[in-house]
């Protein structure tokens, strides 16, 4: 395999295992539907061996992902959350203590994810999904769920290993802006007229990223709005603490992926319109935090043409 194949094998690899282990189906069930042989199928789950064209749309029609899935790295499936308890997905086993109340997607994680493979080595993210016991291939599948613990202890590892740092957060959700954090409902935050509605877009997509809260987006005049978080019940039967470091974070990550997401594709910076261009300048202020005693959290965003 050539060098520049080898990154393309690795994504696929992850995708294929993925896909695989979703579906419930074992390694000899796939290689016989595509009639190879089961070392060759390993051979591509491990990135030694690419899938000829016809291999991958076939796996793909074998384990109902689209083939699409390559482009992204993810697979995507765009279903709303289901809050749930549960503690296998297919093959894979899902530890307690991020099986109960599964109220967050995947996808909304992708930005620390994201972060996370900048900060550590590829030995250090296979020790730390080995200590929680999870299988890193389940974060593969935008649409697997999961609940707000594993958030909430990866920002919590970082932080501890001195990996992440307050002045880190708008560089950590800088891809919130990006349409490949987004997968599908990427198509759903383009052409609109102002921050304020791309937002409000967002807010009601909120079912396909998590049910952890509720939001509500409130206008106070033509440049000015507040969002409003609150916590579900269902939150007080995970083992959280207000009083962890972590907490204030948090609630600096959500104010910090509102702002990068009124910027979705450069829009408040440049959003053109039929005559010239009308540059957004976006603020965010944090009016009530729950992590500094409040009862929810309400950050009011600013826009100035």
């Amino acid at each position: 395999m050539k060098k520049k194949e080898k990154l393309p094998a690795r994504k696929i690899a992850s995708l294929i295992r993925t896909a695989r282990k979703s579906s419930g189906l074992n390694q000899c069930d796939i290689a016989k539907s595509l009639g190879m042989s089961q070392s060759a199928l390993s051979k591509m789950e491990h990135g030694i061996l690419m899938p000829s064209v016809y291999e991958w749309f076939e796996f793909c029609k074998i384990t109902k992902i689209s083939p699409e899935s390559y482009l992204d790295g993810q697979i995507e499936r765009l279903s709303p959350v289901n809050l749930d308890s549960k503690f296998e997905e297919g093959f894979f086993k899902i530890p307690k203590r991020y099986g109960m109340y599964r109220g967050s997607k995947v996808r909304t994680s992708l930005p620390l994810l994201a972060f996370m493979k900048t900060k550590w080595s590829i030995k250090q993210i296979e020790d730390f999904f080995k200590n929680i016991k999870l299988d890193s291939d389940y974060l593969t599948n935008s649409d697997h769920q999961i609940n707000l613990m594993f958030f909430i202890d990866l920002l919590h590892t970082l932080i501890q290993k001195g990996a992440l740092q307050p002045n880190d957060i708008p560089t950590l959700t800088k891809t919130a802006s990006l349409p490949q954090t987004h997968g599908k409902l990427s198509q759903n935050y383009s052409g609109y007229e102002s921050p304020q509605l791309l937002l409000s877009n967002l807010l009601q997509n909120a079912q396909f990223y998590e049910l952890n809260f509720a939001y509500e987006l409130t206008k106070n005049d033509n440049h000015s709005f507040d969002i409003f978080i609150n916590p579900r019940d269902h939150l007080g039967e995970l083992p959280i603490s207000r009083k962890q470091n972590w907490g204030e974070v948090l609630c600096q990550y959500k104010k910090s992926y509102f702002h990068s997401f009124s910027h979705y594709g450069g829009y408040a910076l440049e959003h053109k319109q039929d005559v010239g261009a009308t540059k957004y300048n976006v603020s965010v202020q944090d009016l009530e935090c729950m992590y500094r005693g409040g009862k929810r959290c309400i950050y009011r965003l600013q826009v100035n043409a």
